[in-house]
């Protein structure tokens, strides 16, 4: 009778790929508290992957970039309204412990880590800060016993529209039928150019894999629409271009339709993780065993320097040889060992 009063809420206000990664946890707290109300606090990105989620019943959108006490005080008189028995700060920074405060919920779960935490009721030390991301939320859950399990997956919920919109991409190039796809999100976001592959490497592997007949479909935002018209221009065998054609559950379905995706350490990567599609992922400045995220018959290509990880969006060395030592020949046997 208890657990079925329960209303909770999550709170986790960055974009598309910390919601994504959140999702695991979201699922095991609804199996903890199978009647309870469960509300989700999010930036307007994230409330974009989490619309659909069957262990949510509300999302509540909260742009954490408007950072003036007018906005977050508003938003702390509404989550008051609710009268939360448990808020689980995810997030852990400076608005959101202040957000989970002002809700006055019973108890209140996060890290302690110096960002206001003094805030939260149940704080609990950040002292295993590398631990891959879906386990580090863990910590934070079992203090409302919920133990990690490794078999916890990502999970997306795109619509049968979004399933549609994604079947006419592929039909509007020639590509309805074809089950040889492999999908590559061309770059990061802007703040991560330290991430990308280079375009020589792109253009390379996308005509070595049309020469095995395998058909590429290059994704990306509406910033990397000029690269992907750059790629185009050099490629011979013109992949197809769906950069900034696509939201974020489309883009979900249009992955589920490829045999391999590959991409940077990015948020399609976990887009790709979550729909069960194999990834290869393409790690540099950052660390694969902080972001990888778990996904079966998936791999990564991480080339360690002396620098990395270093973590910053500019190369301190001038080389951006992290990236660059991952040759396309490389990645182009690993996607013919995952396509087997």
């Amino acid at each position: 009778q208890a657990l079925k009063q329960h209303s909770i809420l999550i709170v986790k206000l960055t974009a598309v790929g910390d919601v994504i990664l959140t999702t695991a946890s979201i699922k095991a707290i609804r199996e903890r508290f199978p009647s309870a109300q469960i509300d989700y606090l999010t930036s307007p990105q994230g409330a974009a992957v989490v619309q659909r989620c069957p262990y949510l019943n509300n999302v509540i959108i909260f742009d954490p970039t408007d950072k003036n006490f007018k906005a977050i005080s508003a938003m702390g008189q509404t989550l008051r309204r609710n009268r939360y028995d448990k808020v689980i700060d995810l997030q852990n920074n400076k608005v959101s412990h202040l957000l989970s405060f002002l809700s006055m919920p019973k108890e209140s779960h996060g890290y302690d880590n110096g960002k206001w935490s003094f805030l939260l009721s149940h704080r609990i030390k950040n002292d295993l800060p590398d631990l891959p991301p879906v386990e580090h939320q863990f910590r934070i859950l079992k203090d409302l016993g919920i133990d990690y399990h490794g078999d916890l997956r990502l999970e997306m919920w795109p619509s049968p529209n979004d399933s549609i919109f994604a079947q006419g991409l592929l039909d509007g190039e020639w590509m309805g039928n074809a089950t040889e796809i492999v999908g590559i999100n061309i770059a990061a976001s802007n703040r991560w150019p330290t991430k990308n592959w280079p375009i020589e490497h792109l253009i390379k592997l996308c005509d070595m894999l049309a020469a095995r007949n395998i058909r590429v479909v290059l994704t990306g935002q509406q910033k990397d629409k000029e690269l992907a018209r750059a790629i185009l221009h050099k490629t011979k065998s013109k992949p197809a271009d769906f950069v900034a054609k696509t939201n974020i559950l489309q883009l979900a379905a249009l992955i589920a339709r490829c045999r391999v995706y590959i991409s940077p350490d990015s948020a399609p990567l976990h887009v790709a993780a979550a729909m069960k599609v194999p990834v290869i992922a393409l790690f540099g400045p950052t660390d694969p065993k902080r972001h990888m995220p778990m996904a079966d018959n998936s791999a990564f290509f991480y080339r360690k320097l002396k620098c990395s990880p270093c973590y910053s969006g500019a190369c301190k060395i001038k080389t951006h040889a992290c990236m660059k030592d991952i040759h396309p020949d490389h990645v182009l046997k690993k996607v013919s060992e995952l396509m087997k």
